[in-house]
């Protein structure tokens, strides 16, 4: 009988956690919360960063909007463990949504989603044709506290989520100069920087590459020119075109690459290099 009873009591359990994830919490209209414990969800631009720096949501095609639920009150000592956030882009142009989860791997599989993030409360960035970002974007989210024990000794279920929010975010197809070229009139060269991995992927301890390319658009052979890499604002490199440039005739091109691993204090300053007399400044 003893079986019996136990049997009972995990196949209410099943019954009770499918009917959560079918019916509630798939819905996107999920807006009754527990009276006891609640999630009161505080969506905002990300502040004190350089990207989208008016904090409004309009961006260029190049430009980042960086979103946070950091703010998000709770009216208990939560786990943050058993905590994530459901974040959702809705193109207004083509009405196609991509969402994905931040946060715990429970929480996130609850919703039959896999984590993207491990940390809820980590920055959402969005930028153009990522995560099906259009021109005109509604950038949803909703803040989940999934706890459960399947066991037959102490089987609970404790769900509890915030409602959904949203703000907008804009990207106008305006010409940007990202980088700004000089021409040197002594030497007829042009120089040109490329960072060949997205800003918002550079996070501490990733590696990122930067291609410098010097282009002889005159008539004159390039002498050698020293090439410096500073970085926010430490010189990293001292390096020189010389092989390359002794027998550049007009039209030829030479690189040089470098692979940098960044830090904290590098991820919100600048690149700067100087080839010669010309200094080039990029933002990362």
């Amino acid at each position: 009988m003893q079986k019996n009873k136990e049997g009972i009591k995990l196949i209410y359990l099943i019954i009770i956690i499918f009917s959560l994830n079918s019916i509630k919490l798939v819905n996107a209209s999920i807006e009754k919360i527990p009276p006891d414990q609640t999630i009161k969800i505080k969506l905002e631009y990300k502040t004190g960063t350089i990207w989208d720096s008016d904090n409004d949501g309009v961006e260029t095609i190049r430009g980042v909007v960086d979103l946070t639920v950091e703010n998000t009150v709770f009216n208990w000592d939560v786990n943050e463990k058993n905590l994530c956030t459901r974040w959702e882009t809705y193109s207004l142009d083509d009405s196609k949504s991509t969402t994905l989860c931040y946060g715990s791997e429970n929480c996130c599989n609850f919703i039959n989603l896999a984590p993207t993030r491990a940390n809820w409360s980590e920055t959402f960035y969005s930028y153009y044709e990522l995560y099906g970002a259009t021109f005109n974007n509604i950038i949803s989210a909703q803040v989940l506290y999934v706890d459960y024990n399947l066991s037959l000794e102490n089987p609970y279920v404790d769900v509890y989520y915030s409602s959904w929010y949203n703000l907008s975010a804009i990207y106008e197809n305006i010409a940007e100069d990202v980088i700004e070229q000089e021409t040197s009139e002594d030497l007829g060269n042009v120089l040109d920087i490329t960072i060949s991995t997205p800003p918002p992927f550079i996070t501490k301890n990733s590696t990122f590459d930067i291609k410098v390319i010097l282009t002889n658009f005159g008539t004159e052979i390039l002498y050698d020119l020293p090439v410096n890499l500073i970085l926010a604002p430490s010189l990293i490199s001292n390096e020189s075109m010389q092989q390359t440039l002794s027998n550049l005739g007009s039209g030829q091109g030479a690189t040089l690459i470098w692979s940098i691993t960044s830090t904290d204090s590098e991820l919100e300053k600048y690149i700067m290099v100087t080839v010669g007399n010309k200094i080039e400044i990029k933002l990362i």
